[in-house]
């Protein structure tokens, strides 16, 4: 879900607190954008219900939304320039070919139906990373950034007792009370920073807090480029992998407030152990974005980052993130180079 103790479109509801950085310094569309390759791309996974406003055909390249929040860059200096020095944990390599095609196709089948969306796989075995649509620009986390949340209280050693269960709870139903109890134990506003620093993860620098202020954590601002290094980074962690990887693997079908989780990279390979987040935290735009991150083929680490605005509703944004996993995972698979 969205922030903390917050609920979609309300003051006291999962919020709009934070809007993507497609600007056109920040909007890197990774090795191959959505160019020629992306804007061939036509075809609608079976089952999948039709993209919204399909004659909308928008190239992110072309889209200037401006940050609501300075302090999203002024406040991550240090942050930064610590992640910068540290190694990089996977290194950016262009890719062709099948697997390429398959990112391309679904990032082109959001920004032709209106939506800004970026996508990236690593390959945990070879560090290969391939990237469609914005990848690098910034998305609201929503309970996607469960995952960082977890990674800290396991690498402090606080994952016993209550603690541990209600961090089950929190990645397994998406359990927002559960998040909420644990976030300042977890890291609070500098788990980014903090995981950054870890593991040598630059993109994860510019959590510098929540774009809606302190303990809205729903609106804590990720890329899908940052989110995938992320992922390897942490399976490859001896404190964090293999609590992280097994518990994802254990995903509820049904989340703590009632949401249907079996969308995006759940529904394209049930088999991937994955975390899902929704809600629009965007402050001042009425939006909504279903994020769908995790590991497929027990190999690849894949996010998929998607936002619509205005906000369409739930299972529309479902749908969509759905509809572009099944492009990206054909038959339930990360597609060979």
């Amino acid at each position: 879900m969205g922030g903390r103790a917050i609920g979609r479109g309300s003051v006291g509801g999962a919020g709009l607190l934070f809007v993507p950085l497609l600007v056109g310094a920040v909007l890197a569309l990774g090795a191959h954008g959505l160019g020629a390759q992306g804007a061939t791309a036509t075809g609608v996974p079976a089952g999948s219900a039709p993209a919204t406003n399909p004659a909308a055909v928008t190239s992110p390249a072309a889209t200037a939304v401006t940050s609501p929040a300075a302090t999203v860059t002024a406040a991550v200096s240090s942050a930064a320039a610590a992640a910068a020095a540290a190694p990089a944990v996977r290194s950016a390599a262009a890719t062709t070919g099948a697997r390429q095609t398959a990112a391309d196709a679904a990032a082109a089948y959001a920004v032709r139906a209106g939506w800004q969306t970026g996508i990236a796989i690593v390959d945990l075995r070879t560090g290969q990373i391939t990237t469609a649509g914005a990848a690098t620009t910034h998305f609201p986390a929503e309970s996607t950034i469960k995952l960082l949340l977890a990674a800290h209280l396991l690498a402090a050693g606080e994952m016993t007792g209550d603690v541990a269960a209600a961090a089950h709870a929190m990645v397994v139903a998406s359990d927002d009370d559960a998040a909420n109890a644990l976030y300042e134990l977890a890291g609070g506003d500098g788990v980014g920073a903090w995981a950054a620093a870890r593991y040598g993860v630059p993109a994860l620098a510019a959590l510098a807090g929540p774009v809606n202020g302190p303990g809205q954590w729903g609106s804590l601002p990720v890329s899908a480029l940052g989110m995938a290094q992320f992922l390897a980074a942490a399976a490859d962690d001896p404190a964090v992998g293999p609590w992280l990887t097994a518990t994802m693997a254990q995903l509820e079908p049904i989340a703590a407030d009632g949401t249907d989780q079996r969308f995006g990279i759940k529904a394209a390979a049930p088999e991937a152990a994955v975390k899902q987040g929704w809600g629009g935290d965007v402050p001042g735009l009425d939006a909504e974005g279903t994020p769908s991150i995790g590991y497929v083929d027990g190999r690849y680490a894949v996010a998929i980052y998607t936002l619509h605005a205005p906000a369409v509703d739930q299972a529309g944004a479902q749908a969509m993130v759905t509809a572009q996993a099944r492009l990206l995972l054909p038959g339930g698979h990360v597609p060979a180079l």
